[in-house]
């Protein structure tokens, strides 16, 4: 996996066409995490032309590719998070160009887990009162709490998605985290198919991604981000960092 700005720069585009190399010698697919940090607005159709274009190019050199773009989008912490309509559109608008001009290039959707969900305090939470809010209170009470759902909103429809992806991390069993604490046996697929109670609390309120989205949909699932915490800077007691990752 590699990541980059869209737009990306032409310093990026020689770094890309490194990792594309590299990729190539090695006989793999390269999956390309796209980051529009300039905002949704600045995927423009020139951007996505250029994008497809340079894709196409690179599959003709015997490198396929999986765009995960704009990941994490039902977060509050990127630029272009909370923003489903907006998101929804621009998803759409570059996957039809990809499909169109590098059909060995496919697009991947890829939220974030769910479990403490809206988000609240990220620098861009969709502002109360705000249209986004609207579309986001999905259960229709007037308030957006973690009874709505994290990913309807944001997904742009089987057309555009050809992968679906999460990122879904271990970081103890309590906010504000930074303890080592070991996770519960199992406790990465209770999460991912909305059956997790444990010591991190009760996210069964949380969809089954896996079976709406694998199953229902008909999309390969990738955990895409994953890790477990540990922290060096405290005391780790009983706990082993060997321990602690192998039962992630």
């Amino acid at each position: 996996m590699t990541f980059t700005d869209l737009p990306y720069t032409e310093t990026q585009r020689a770094d890309l066409a490194r990792a594309v190399e590299q990729v190539r010698g090695d006989g793999q697919i390269l999956l390309l995490t796209l980051e529009p940090f300039a905002g949704l607005a600045a995927v423009t159709e020139p951007v996505t032309r250029r994008l497809a274009a340079d894709l196409a190019e690179f599959n003709a050199a015997g490198v396929p590719v999986i765009v995960r773009l704009a990941h994490e989008m039902n977060g509050s912490w990127y630029p272009w998070g909370q923003q489903p309509e907006q998101y929804v559109t621009m998803f759409r608008t570059v996957a039809a160009a990809v499909h169109e001009e590098a059909p060995e290039s496919a697009m991947m959707w890829a939220p974030n887990y769910g479990g403490g969900y809206p988000f609240c305090g990220g620098r861009f939470e969709a502002a109360p009162g705000s249209a986004a809010r609207a579309v986001l209170d999905t259960d229709g009470d007037g308030t957006l709490t973690s009874a709505d759902d994290p990913y309807a909103p944001y997904y742009p429809g089987d057309e555009a998605v050809d992968w679906v992806g999460m990122s879904l991390y271990h970081w103890g069993a309590a906010y504000p985290w930074g303890e080592n604490e070991l996770p519960e046996p199992g406790k990465l697929a209770a999460q991912l198919t909305g059956n997790y109670r444990g010591a991190g609390g009760d996210d069964t309120v949380v969809p089954d991604f896996y079976t709406r989205y694998g199953v229902e949909h008909g999309k390969p699932v990738a955990i895409v981000e994953t890790g477990a915490l540990y922290n060096t800077a405290v005391e780790s007691g009983q706990t082993a960092e060997f321990a602690l990752k192998q039962a992630w």
